[in-house]
């Protein structure tokens, strides 16, 4: 797992124009409520062989539970 929190901090650092919500208190009390970094697959369909582009959306994120940054 650790690999996997350098990943999504490596991914943090290199999206632009993107800044993680502020997820204090967006977890319905559940700690640690953390912002995370998703892909939205298929979002884009394409038959172009490069590297697909997968856009990102920021959502709060506590244990295995998923929250809106709205909420």
């Amino acid at each position: 797992i650790a690999g996997a929190h350098d990943q999504q901090l490596k991914r943090k650092e290199s999206v632009i124009g993107s800044e993680p919500p502020a997820c204090g208190n967006k977890c319905l009390n559940c700690k640690p409520c953390l912002p995370y970094l998703f892909d939205i697959h298929g979002a884009h369909d394409d038959d172009d062989d490069r590297e697909p582009y997968y856009p990102v959306k920021w959502m709060c994120r506590c244990q295995e539970k998923i929250f809106g940054p709205q909420e």
